[in-house]
């Protein structure tokens, strides 16, 4: 359904007057990093890790082991999805790049630092949401959602999700409301938490990989390969906006991707340097940061945005060597 859908194009902002305050070095991959309780946190993809860095010192506190350890013959780096809420912060793990690879989801209290492994069956890709009181897993290889209690890390109630509409689940996003999932053939349904329904499908055209943000009523969307945002209206489960972006992607299989900064922020990144903050409710593109990319490297790995402590923190990874958070202000 396209009807009242809009078309909207801006420009995007040249590089705005953020200072870089620090650069702090963390572990291998750091792909996400979200700010809770008094710490700014990084999950490093390749060695499997979350870094506490503490922002009145902008060091590294401690590492904290997130699983089993890589052993010989793996491959370099893992797929991990990170979410915070509840007092934990909630990571997906799985062994390998292939995607159908089993993960395994993990509970970090951020207060105690203490880890768990929360008994469930295995799930695929990006199969978690946090909804603000409860965590969504799911659908598992035979179609089952769970809902865990966020404080207790325990299963505490399930539904099936049909396995015949709903195919290869590669990313999941969920508020009070609303549970969406995004699939491998561009399918995206909305499940109502509180009937266990599926209550909207739409499609998406043909594109690459999806990130996904869930912000007030909209739900954004962005796939790797193509120069636009998708706007899905969560008032009436329908494509309000497309929004082309007059931008150069670094590299079609991992750019663009799309972050929530955890303030309500949007942020768009189209490369490993640079980072575009949106207005959450137009699309209007606010700034752009600019990062210096240092060394010969030609790989990047994709950098997560988190607003915490009166600055803007973004991790940044250059291929398989050890990366860096960046804390900027304002």
């Amino acid at each position: 359904m396209t009807v009242g859908l809009a078309w909207l194009a801006f420009a995007i902002p040249s590089a705005s007057g953020s200072t870089i305050v620090a650069e702090i070095k963390v572990g291998e991959g750091p792909c996400c990093v979200v700010a809770q309780g008094r710490s700014i946190w990084v999950l490093n993809v390749c060695d499997a890790s979350v870094s506490e860095i503490g922002p009145a010192t902008n060091t590294v506190v401690r590492t904290i082991p997130i699983g089993p350890q890589r052993r010989a013959g793996d491959p370099h780096c893992s797929h991990l999805k990170l979410i915070h809420g509840g007092g934990a912060l909630w990571i997906e793990r799985r062994r390998g790049l292939e995607a159908l690879n089993p993960a395994r989801v993990y509970r970090l209290d951020t207060a105690t630092r203490r880890v768990i492994r929360i008994a469930i069956p295995a799930l695929v890709e990006r199969s978690i949401g946090f909804d603000g009181r409860s965590l969504w897993a799911g659908p598992d290889t035979q179609g089952m959602m769970r809902r865990i209690d966020a404080r207790t890390g325990r299963v505490v109630g399930q539904f099936p999700v049909s396995r015949r509409r709903v195919v290869a689940v590669t990313n999941v996003v969920a508020d009070a409301k609303q549970i969406w999932l995004a699939t491998g053939d561009n399918g995206l349904f909305r499940i109502d938490p509180r009937t266990k329904k599926i209550v909207a499908e739409l499609r998406l055209t043909s594109g690459g990989e999806v990130s996904m943000a869930l912000l007030g009523d909209s739900l954004w969307i962005a796939q790797t390969g193509i120069r636009r945002l998708t706007r899905i209206d969560t008032r009436a489960n329908r494509i309000g906006a497309r929004v082309p972006l007059q931008v150069k992607l670094a590299d079609r299989f991992l750019f663009p991707h799309l972050w929530d900064g955890g303030d309500g922020s949007l942020w768009f990144q189209p490369g490993p340097a640079s980072r575009v903050k949106f207005d959450p409710r137009t699309g209007v593109p606010l700034k752009t940061i600019t990062l210096p990319l240092k060394g010969p490297q030609t790989i990047w790995g994709i950098g997560g945005v988190a607003i915490g402590f009166g600055s803007t923190w973004i991790g940044q990874w250059p291929g398989r060597r050890d990366g860096s958070v960046f804390r900027l202000t304002p």
